[in-house]
């Protein structure tokens, strides 16, 4: 008995997928991280960027203290989705 249409697209689109999946193994290519994750890396990097640019311009000791605190006590903690 041959399948349908609509199932036998279905296997192939499942064959193709699975390939791909085959492939990415055999590579061992990372999955790509979600969304969540790319944006608390990016919070993080221009957060270390901001406090690199700020002794850059040389602010006192306590205001990188309190840069940094800021950064780690509200930025982060509420980017942090995951």
């Amino acid at each position: 008995m041959e399948p349908s249409a609509p199932a036998r697209a279905s296997q192939e689109e499942a064959r193709r997928i699975f390939a791909q999946a085959e492939a990415a193994l055999d590579t061992e290519q990372a999955t790509p991280v979600g969304a969540d994750v790319r944006a608390s890396r990016t919070i993080r990097m221009l957060g270390e960027e901001y406090l690199k640019e700020s002794l850059a311009r040389g602010k006192q000791p306590r205001t990188m203290e309190q840069r940094e605190s800021r950064l780690n006590a509200h930025i982060l903690p509420t980017i942090r989705l995951g």
